[in-house]
């Protein structure tokens, strides 16, 4: 083996693995996290301006069709967001370890590092949250509308109720 790893059995990670620190290291930095950070963000930003620039340029034609595909660039947005938003600060650190300071926010890496596996967690939810028919549907089965009749009790003569009006639980 090119080194040998010490574990540190009292932080997050128990240490990081010792290739890190070597040529290697800065090899799986750029393919593994810079690499595909990048490539998401380029892509999504072209595909954003391609979008608009259509828009500008195709205004009677494809009138139609734009509301599905604003459904599905929002739908694209929100979940490249999520995954950027928590992927970008550990690359960012993750260059300042290897290239300025070992120390480079070292308090903040463990709680970086720790937001990566919150994204699996995150992405259902905001596809759902993307999905403006699925929410609809979700209201009506939690929030069921019950009629709610009112009697007075001191009433001596029953006479039947007009019909009443549902109210929601929600």
């Amino acid at each position: 083996p090119m080194c040998v790893t010490t574990r540190y059995y009292d932080t997050l990670t128990c240490g990081l693995p010792c290739y890190l620190f070597t040529v290697w290291g800065i090899v799986d930095l750029f393919l593994n996290t810079t690499l595909p950070v990048a490539t998401i963000l380029i892509f999504n930003l072209l595909l954003f301006g391609r979008v608009i620039y259509r828009n500008m340029t195709v205004r009677g034609r494809m009138q139609n069709t734009w509301h599905r595909h604003r459904k599905m660039g929002l739908q694209l947005g929100m979940i490249s967001f999520v995954y950027l938003a928590i992927w970008i600060p550990v690359v960012v650190t993750q260059f300042g370890e290897n290239f300025i300071n070992p120390d480079f926010l070292f308090d903040a890496s463990h709680t970086f590092y720790f937001l990566i596996c919150i994204i699996p967690l995150l992405l259902p939810m905001v596809c759902l949250m993307s999905m403006p028919e699925v929410l609809k549907a979700f209201k009506v089965l939690i929030c069921k509308q019950q009629a709610v009749a009112v009697m007075p009790s001191n009433s001596i003569t029953l006479r039947p109720l007009p019909k009443a009006n549902p109210v929601s639980k929600c």
